[in-house]
């Protein structure tokens, strides 16, 4: 089996994943709150987006389109997840402010430059260092709280690790796309590969989140 037919199974693989934590949340309905109906949603527009790519894999032009649609979805999901989750009200400011600046950053690049249909450079390791930095405070708050004993026990413990799992590894990859512009191919299916285990293990980490996640009565 070669490189390249290794790499296929796996980003089937990788595509597919997401119905697991999509499933647990239709399983798991009564337990879903805010934050859980967010991930809900994201799980949906990531198996929208894989199909609809998937459709017009070959039109450069229309991938590009529902790429830098689905980032921007993406992040707007995101954003309102860690806003519902902290109570911190200068943090849940500080998401505000910053999320309102990805979009003015988003509309220039992608209305007033007109690359909404062009890869994007910009937005894309923006919006997943924003995500790291989100995730990776959301876990020094677990850390320090006195009443969280047993953190594995947390719901969103899970979930947010998923998060700053997959899109800390995001941001770097987006920060290194001229090298994998100019690299081998064997190096590229690599680096991607591992990105596409990332996404399998980022869902199987918001099915355990969800799992855990009581019912609400």
């Amino acid at each position: 089996m070669t490189q390249e037919e290794q790499y296929a199974i796996l980003e089937k693989f990788s595509d597919y994943s997401v119905y697991v934590p999509a499933l647990l949340c239709i399983y798991k309905v009564k337990a879903l709150n805010k934050s859980l109906w967010a991930l809900f949603v994201y799980l949906l527009a990531c198996l929208i987006s894989d199909r609809v790519s998937l459709l017009f894999i070959e039109n450069e032009r229309v991938l590009n389109i529902v790429s830098n649609s689905f980032t921007i979805f993406e992040s707007s999901l995101i954003c309102f997840i860690y806003f519902s989750d902290f109570s911190n009200k200068k943090i849940r400011l500080g998401i505000i402010l910053t999320y309102l600046t990805l979009i003015i950053l988003s509309f220039i690049v992608f209305v007033i430059q007109k690359k909404y249909d062009k890869v994007d450079t910009i937005i894309s390791p923006i919006g997943s260092a924003i995500i790291t930095v989100l995730a990776g405070s959301y876990l020094i708050t677990f850390l320090l709280d006195p009443n969280i004993l047993k953190l594995y026990k947390h719901y969103f413990y899970w979930v947010n690790f998923a998060f700053l799992l997959y899109f800390s590894v995001a941001a770097l990859l987006f920060l290194s796309n001229n090298f994998l512009n100019t690299c081998k191919p064997s190096t590229l299916y690599l680096v991607w590969g591992i990105h596409l285990i990332l996404n399998v293990i980022k869902n199987l980490l918001f099915a355990v989140g969800i799992w855990m996640k009581k019912n609400i009565q």
